[in-house]
């Protein structure tokens, strides 16, 4: 029997291909990585900002309405983190008042209860502005006094949801 000579070309992958191959397998798998990664934190950015949103929207409501129907000449900003004004609509007129107080947002009134209810929690004035702030404009439109809410609600992850309110006051006499 003769020996069968040997065939130097194997039919396998060589030590350079494969490395070749992991590295390129690495390099989309880093890209992928990074890619899922953005999109999770978009996503849970998403979900805290749904669940902040009403938490910072309704206090917005809730104070815009009763400012709108404030008693003619009876808004006062005390300062720039809280305001008081007299409703009108009921008997005997209540005094509200709005403050910010730390990281809450506060309401007192009058009409009942005298202390003061927190109405949104890890609320801060919004880029250092005010957050009451009372404008005097008589104009031809018949709108002359506006008052803005600026504030910002922070989520525990540090999320901020900025909100800003410009509200004319039904019942307030410019002359």
């Amino acid at each position: 029997m003769q020996p069968t000579p040997h065939n130097n070309k194997s039919s396998g992958f060589s030590l350079i291909e494969m490395v070749i191959v992991i590295v390129i397998l690495g390099i989309i798998s880093a890209i992928f990585a990074q890619v899922l990664g953005q999109q999770l934190k978009a996503a849970l950015v998403s979900a805290e900002l749904s669940e902040l949103t009403p938490q910072a929207r309704l206090p917005m409501e809730r104070l815009a309405r009763e400012l709108r129907n404030a008693q003619d000449s009876q808004v006062v900003i005390t300062s720039s983190t809280s305001i008081r004004f007299k409703m009108l609509g009921s008997s005997p007129i209540p005094t509200v008042e709005y403050r910010l107080n730390g990281t809450s947002l506060e309401r007192k009134s009058s009409a009942g209860d005298s202390n003061w209810h927190p109405i949104a929690r890890n609320a801060s004035q919004n880029n250092g502005n005010a957050i009451f702030t009372l404008l005097n404009d008589a104009s031809s439109d018949g709108l002359c006094a506006q008052t803005i809410i600026e504030y910002k609600i922070t989520s525990a992850s540090g999320i901020e949801l900025p909100l800003r309110s410009s509200i004319y006051l039904r019942n307030y006499n410019c002359t």
